[in-house]
């Protein structure tokens, strides 16, 4: 609602972002994240949240990774 009525508010984008960081949508997160950085790059918080959602999408792939390997190797018989 708050951005249709103001397209360019940097805090909707941020809270936008910050909830779907903490619901594990790393995708949307960074999506609105980064339109709230592109709207006001000076913003500490914008771009500590930008650094967050990179941190924990760096995570989820490297567990999604090591969880595939680990099945690919309980999958093999001798």
């Amino acid at each position: 609602e708050a951005l249709k009525l103001k397209p360019d508010y940097v805090l909707a984008f941020y809270n936008l972002a910050l909830a779907h960081l903490r619901i594990g949508e790393m995708d949307r997160a960074k999506r609105y994240a980064s339109r709230a950085y592109v709207l006001d790059p000076n913003d500490e918080s914008v771009r500590s949240l930008s650094k967050r959602i990179d941190f924990a999408r760096q995570g989820f792939w490297s567990k999604l990774v090591s969880r595939v390997r680990f099945l690919g190797r309980s999958k093999k018989t001798v």
